[in-house]
């Protein structure tokens, strides 16, 4: 039974956990590990050799509070049919217990949570299948793609898409594994519910730990960091309070842009030019066809995001998207950052673009130009 911890076990769990800073990487994931750890040796968590989709929410916690990004779903399905399936990939397959029935309060928030989601993702998400056992924590998405896999959801992907603009499932299949893991599901470890009930910083440790873990390879940059504000944008954008954890949710990958990620959603949510961000996605394009990997730094996100012309008609999006398109050319880096552009350049633009010269200028509190 998955029901108690001895009071040892408690103590030794309660220092772990204590020594969170949430400032590094290094930091979460070792409390988490060592956490897991621990509850695997006092046979508290377990392992289930294979688990179904269909068993599958998200944790209440996740993305700082965001759940799950039904665009980042098929972005991710869309990828790893790309590249093929690797079973090897799934080591972050981590889940808490569903709060059980005696616990009413807290299930019913974690269900309630789940169904907003599935209902606002217009069809992107598998309705609920009154299986649902467990929250997840990692693999979420990739879980909740095979989900929607398949339940033969729509799709807005159209190398993911069948006749009917759904998730073609067959073709998926083709893969093997990726036909595994739709059909079957994978191993996962399971954290039970009381647990996240005594202990419920652990959970919030984890989702930091494993989002994060997800990217550190290649180490989010400020166009990834941005197309991901782009999707929380369009996936939350009528929840109240999404702004701060969708800023939280990104420093939580420790991304290079992580101190001035607040810039850089600004930036999004004023020019990215509505749902789903085009003029964002569209820089996303062109840098990845002329591999223009540079970043492009604090200074000039802030210039670009918060300059100010006299002409007050537009925000000129168009403007903006252009002078960061210039400096992700690389023709003149410092400091690995794209300086093509310069606040100088900056002045000459404002004025030719505002009609009058010298009017323009960086305003860091904002102005009616970009309410």
């Amino acid at each position: 039974m998955h029901g108690t911890i001895s009071e040892e076990a408690s103590q030794r769990l309660k220092v772990i956990l204590s020594r969170q800073d949430g400032t590094t990487l290094a930091g979460v994931n070792t409390i988490f590990k060592e956490a897991v750890a621990l509850l695997l040796e006092e046979r508290v968590a377990y392992t289930i050799e294979k688990a179904h989709p269909r068993f599958f929410f998200v944790h209440p916690k996740n993305r700082s509070g965001l759940g799950l990004s039904a665009h980042n779903c098929h972005r991710n399905g869309e990828r790893i049919a790309q590249v093929g399936a690797d079973a090897s990939q799934l080591q972050n397959s981590y889940a808490f217990e569903v709060q059980p029935v005696h616990n009413p309060m807290a299930r019913d928030l974690q269900i309630a949570f789940n169904k907003y989601l599935i209902s606002s993702s217009k069809g992107l998400l598998a309705d609920p299948t009154g299986y649902e056992r467990f929250l997840t924590v990692g693999c979420g998405h990739t879980v909740a793609f095979c989900k929607a896999a398949a339940a033969h959801c729509i799709t807005p992907n159209p190398k993911l898409q069948d006749n009917e603009g759904r998730i073609d499932k067959g073709a998926l299949c083709r893969d093997p594994v990726f036909k595994t893991m739709i059909e079957d599901g994978w191993s996962w470890t399971i954290i039970p519910a009381f647990i996240d009930e005594q202990f419920p910083e652990l959970a919030t440790i984890a989702q930091k730990a494993l989002n994060a873990s997800n990217h550190v390879a290649s180490l989010v940059s400020e166009l990834e960091g941005a197309k991901m504000l782009g999707d929380i944008m369009s996936d939350n954008c009528a929840r109240h309070g999404w702004e701060d954890s969708a800023i939280n949710s990104i420093r939580a990958l420790c991304p290079l842009c992580q101190k001035y990620v607040d810039i850089i959603f600004h930036y999004v949510r004023n020019f990215g030019w509505g749902v789903g961000s085009p003029k964002i996605n569209l820089l996303d394009s062109i840098a990845k066809e002329f591999s223009c990997y540079v970043n492009l730094g604090q200074s000039f996100w802030t210039a670009v995001t918060h300059s100010v012309f006299f002409l007050k008609s537009s925000k000129f999006p168009w403007t903006r998207t252009c002078l960061v398109m210039a400096n992700l050319t690389r023709i003149h880096i410092e400091d690995r950052l794209g300086k093509l552009l310069a606040e100088q350049e900056f002045k000459k633009v404002r004025s030719l673009v505002g009609g009058v010269g010298g009017r323009g200028g960086v305003s860091g509190r904002g102005s009616e130009n970009y309410r």
